[in-house]
């Protein structure tokens, strides 16, 4: 729990009379009586779930992970009565607990390697996906086969496909979550710590993102949280993390958030404008991807003083003295001397860096008041403010009395001088790579005492600060060599911090909140790691961009270039809305990763198609699932080239032929008979393909299609990547190391059209959209789906049965499968 926690210890609703164990998730449903219904039957059930079936499903997915790691029925009675019948509630602590007891007693046996593997691949993983396809509700009114809804389908196959709810008590969902992300967590700690393995980044590979209905959404913003903040919780975290964060206390604003009503009470702690709203002109409303307090407006900024000043006047850096530091030829930075309280001069003393000679560089946001848009001038409380700061740090930032900040160093658009603004830009890595530390100030942070406060709570709270949800300050601290953050009551430094966590031995901590700790510090602090090529820094860039934003939409190439070390003059002489496109054009060959390639929303301009418009926080980044899975920071990416036609990578692509639109997901069988479920991802609120890529009728967002296309297309999913840390543990070592790459299980991509050839032999390929790929081992739905394959020639359906097969349409309107046939083939891809 946090420090200052909102809210009581979750607790479980026990519905269920207790643990059954079984053999097959699958075929539990039929020994326990929900054997098949019809479909309607299913729909009634699960829109009006009796308590029997309620208690049924926590039966089968809490209790029964727990039940097949023992024999021993004993071990539940305390969670149940005498009498065998349910208590009312129980803390979810006490099973967490019961399950780290019960995975290590596996873990101890003789054999358990092994038999840790068989309850993984036989209960653990079963009953994660099963929980997981309970997220496909589809609230859409659609037109319903009558006669569809009289087919007959078991539980597990009914789940499979989209439903209107999910009917399991909303405690009961967050329970199951967090206690299978547990199980997952706490057997890689019991099954890795005897070995050489850092248990830490083992965590950060197991997948975060358990469906949890969106019920920690709804808490959050019942607590008065603002959309852009929930939804980077909600990206990046653990169900159990989430759960964490639903307990702090929550950023105390002094402006209003411009959010919609969702109760009728709020705390009185709660700063937000909830309700019916009467917005001004210029005034949005709070969003996912955009906090309506967070924009600056440079008409009427106002530069704040410091909370316990009555009054004081402003100090301004002398603007030629500053000019004429910027403008020496030896690349200097201009420092600001700290002063004493007794200075009352009305200019600051500016001084030029010195290779010998150290400084702090400061780092906070503008919307929290310390900026200024017309002139180089903080309020005197504030400079006094700032000095004391830098003069405080200890260790070998001691006696330090030079410090770097932006308001006074960076010549603002008001002051007119474009060249020595350029000049600055310029140096802005260099900048933060020479400082011998980075203090950050956030206003939520310096309300937030660090005393007393536990490490992981701290680091937690940075991830998730406005601070770190802007552009110009990811690159701050990506470059800094200590980053140290002020809270109320001491100076932090979030280094020394995460690297006593990894040494903690605190298994509550570890087995909940170290998997998400690890990543939200690694995306920030990989960066400045030695050694890493440019496409692992870009890779690292693109994961800690998507949640970001910035004011100046145009600042993000310079912001980027600066952290690429990419020609600064370049992206500054080009127009502002070309500097993405000049960005990658200056990209090295081969050290831009194929990940790239996994944004729907791109540039126009032909041969950069392929290009993201934004790495930012946008409508499409947050409505996409692309890039917040499991990431692998020490794993090199595959890289292609900025070529004169598109985007040059050589890799294995999956391609197949289709005759019809492709919707939102289908399905496609490669040369070694294994099924794949691809799914699609399209800029929200375009339901056919891109009209500015001219392919249109290639795919649809909606399976609403009767007749096929009078033309065949030919599609290629091309992956990012086969190979990953699931592959490397989770799996039997395999002779055939390609059928390895295979068992990757799942994998984001991008599908498009083979157009041909390009003029140097390339396979031409225009960009439909971003897709992802999951191998189908749920039961016998391979087998499944390569029988309804085959019967579609009963029907008169052309099946395509060669290595290239065309897709083909198999279902009604409610229950549709387009399937096809390809097969595997590695080729140099001119992507556009």
């Amino acid at each position: 729990m946090s420090s200052d926690s909102l809210h009581r210890p979750l607790e479980v609703p026990i519905l269920s009379a207790g643990p059954v164990a079984f053999d097959n998730i699958y075929s539990f449903p039929k020994e326990q009586g929900w054997t098949q219904r019809t479909i309607g039957e299913w729909q009634d059930l699960f829109l009006r779930p009796t308590k029997e079936f309620q208690a049924f499903l926590q039966t089968w997915l809490f209790f029964g992970p727990l039940a097949s790691l023992t024999d021993d029925p004993s071990v539940f009675t305390k969670f149940f009565d005498q009498r065998n019948s349910p208590r009312t509630r129980q803390p979810l602590e006490a099973f967490c607990s019961l399950a780290e007891k019960l995975v290590s007693d596996l873990q101890s046996q003789s054999d358990g390697w092994v038999a840790w593997l068989q309850w993984k691949r036989n209960h653990l993983d079963p009953a994660v996906a099963m929980h997981n396809r309970f997220a496909f509700v589809d609230t859409e009114e659609q037109m319903v086969d009558l006669s569809l809804l009289q087919s007959e389908r078991d539980l597990a196959t009914f789940i499979m496909n989209p439903r209107d709810r999910d009917p399991r008590d909303p405690s009961d969902i967050v329970a199951t979550a967090i206690l299978l992300e547990h199980l997952q967590n706490t057997s890689i700690v019991a099954v890795f710590s005897p070995m050489n393995v850092d248990i830490p980044e083992a965590l950060s590979h197991v997948p975060t993102k358990m469906y949890n209905a969106n019920i920690m959404w709804n808490i959050l913003r019942e607590d008065g949280w603002c959309p852009f903040e929930i939804e980077a919780m909600s990206r990046c975290l653990s169900t159990g993390a989430l759960h964490f964060m639903s307990t702090t206390r929550r950023p105390d604003d002094t402006k209003p958030h411009n959010m919609i009503r969702i109760r009728s009470q709020q705390k009185e702690s709660n700063s937000s404008r909830l309700g019916q709203l009467s917005l001004s002109e210029g005034e949005k409303l709070c969003t996912p991807y955009n906090c309506s307090i967070r924009q600056i407006p440079n008409d009427n900024y106002e530069t704040v003083h410091c909370s316990d000043c009555l009054g004081c006047f402003d100090v301004e850096a002398d603007a030629n003295e500053l000019e004429a530091i910027l403008l020496r030829d030896d690349q200097s930075i201009p420092l600001i001397m700290s002063i004493d309280p007794e200075d009352q001069s009305k200019t600051i003393h500016m001084v030029a860096s010195q290779p010998d000679v150290a400084y702090v560089s400061i780092s906070h946001v503008w919307s929290d008041g310390l900026g200024n848009p017309k002139r180089n001038a903080i309020p005197h409380c504030q400079l006094l403010r700032l000095s004391k700061m830098v003069r405080s740090l200890g260790g070998e930032n001691k006696n330090t009395v030079l410090f770097w900040f932006d308001t006074i160093c960076v010549p603002p658009d008001g002051t007119g001088k474009d060249k020595v603004q350029e000049l600055a830009m310029e140096r802005m890595r260099q900048t933060y790579e020479s400082a011998n530390a980075v203090i950050v100030l956030d206003k939520w942070l310096l309300s937030s005492k660090a005393i007393g406060t536990s490490d992981a709570e701290l680091i937690l709270r940075i991830s998730f600060s406005v601070w770190n949800r802007r552009l110009w300050t990811y690159q701050e601290a990506a470059l800094a060599r200590t980053l140290y953050f002020h809270f109320q009551d001491s100076i932090f430094n979030m280094d020394e911090a995460f690297f006593r966590l990894c040494e903690s031995e605190d298994r509550v901590m570890t087995d909940t909140l170290m998997g998400d700790i690890y990543k939200r510090y690694m995306s920030l602090r990989t960066f400045k790691w030695h050694g890493k090529s440019l496409a692992t820094k870009l890779k690292v860039i693109i994961d800690a961009c998507m949640l970001r934003a910035t004011s100046v939409h145009t600042d993000e190439a310079l912001c980027l270039g600066a952290l690429l070390n990419l020609d600064m003059a370049q992206i500054l002489e080009a127009p502002p809305q070309a500097r993405m496109q000049k960005l990658f054009s200056l990209l090295p060959p081969s050290e831009v990763p194929i990940n790239i390639l996994q944004f729907s929303d791109t540039l126009p301009t032909q041969a950069f198609r392929w290009a993201p418009r934004t790495l930012l926080a946008s409508n499409w980044n947050l409505k996409s699932d692309m890039n917040f899975g499991t990431h692998y920071w020490d794993e090199e990416p595959i890289c292609g080239t900025v070529a004169d036609a598109g985007f040059r990578v050589k890799v294995q692509g999956l391609v197949f032929k289709s005759h019809y639109p492709l919707g939102a997901e289908f399905y496609v069988a490669d040369n070694y008979d294994n099924w794949f479920n691809i799914k699609t991802y399209l800029i929200p609120g375009e339901n056919t393909s891109p009209s500015k890529q001219d392919i249109n009728g290639v795919i649809h967002d909606k399976l609403k299609w009767k007749n096929p296309k009078s033309t065949v297309s030919s599609v290629v999913f091309i992956p990012f990547s086969l190979k990953g840390f699931a592959t490397q543990i989770f799996h039997e070592h395999p002779e055939d190391e390609d059928e390895a790459d295979l068992d990757a299980m799942s994998c984001f991509g991008m599908l498009g059209l083979v157009e041909g050839e390009t003029d140097s032999g390339d396979s031409f390929v225009r960009k439909i959209c971003p897709a992802s790929f999951l191998k189908m081992t749920s039961g016998n739905a391979g087998e499944n789906l390569a029988s309804l394959y085959i019967a579609g020639m009963m029907f008169g359906i052309d099946t395509g049965r060669s290595a290239h097969g065309s897709i083909v349409g198999w279902g009604g309107d409610r229950d549709v499968f387009l399937m096809s046939r390809g097969s595997w083939t590695e080729a140099n891809w001119c992507i556009d």
